[in-house]
């Protein structure tokens, strides 16, 4: 089995990932997987770039989709984890998935993200789903996809109180007011530590 999953707390997204599941990431019209890929595809594709084989025999390598990684019960050969994790954007579009979207190419997933980002994403993730399912593909793996749209929250404006303000203004006159009665100063009391802001607009998600 293979596991990717990720944790979103304020702008800051970690993730923990084992075997081939993805992370893309969508951000200034550039698609990337963020998390790495256990299989031996990954190992392939980084011989293609210094040059050990061609682009040509790597495509149709037989080992290609041999896991290097997996959750067997037994003890797991690589863990995908970073501490820094990455720092989210206003506008960034987030998906999780299982290696099965990968029957799209880079391309089609980044058309897809790229015509519908301002949609609902469960309507994005279920437009990847159609495009799969259009391929009819008889060795298309199972495939479940979440996608998450990130906004950047607008701090919310403070209304001062009447004790706050020096008068009152009322049909643009200025009224003072006559007396001012205080309230005694509350007892000093523990305060719970302020919630993080939500900078996840919507989460949809899909499984075939």
């Amino acid at each position: 089995a293979t596991l990717v999953a990720a944790c979103v707390r304020g702008k800051q997204m970690h993730w923990i990932s084992i075997g081939d599941s993805v992370l893309f990431l969508f951000r200034d019209e550039t698609l990337r997987q963020v998390n790495e890929d256990h299989s031996f595809g990954a190992k392939i594709d980084e011989m293609v770039r210094t040059g050990q084989i061609p682009q040509e025999l790597a495509e149709d390598y037989p080992e290609r989709n041999c896991l290097t990684s997996v959750v067997s019960g037994g003890e797991i050969a690589r863990v995908d984890c970073p501490e820094a994790g990455l720092v989210l954007r206003d506008g960034d579009i987030v998906v999780v998935a299982s290696d099965g979207l990968q029957f799209l190419e880079g391309h089609q997933i980044r058309a897809i993200l790229q015509q519908s980002r301002e949609k609902p994403s469960s309507e994005i993730a279920a437009r990847l789903m159609e495009e799969i399912e259009a391929l009819a593909d008889p060795d298309q793996d199972n495939v479940a996809i979440v996608v998450l749209k990130v906004r950047d929250p607008k701090p919310e404006q403070i209304e001062l109180s009447s004790r706050q303000k020096p008068a009152l203004r009322l049909q643009n006159k200025t009224v003072e007011p006559l007396s001012v009665r205080r309230q005694p100063e509350p007892q000093a009391r523990e305060v719970a530590p302020e919630a993080q802001v939500n900078w996840i607009e919507r989460v949809g998600g899909h499984v075939r």
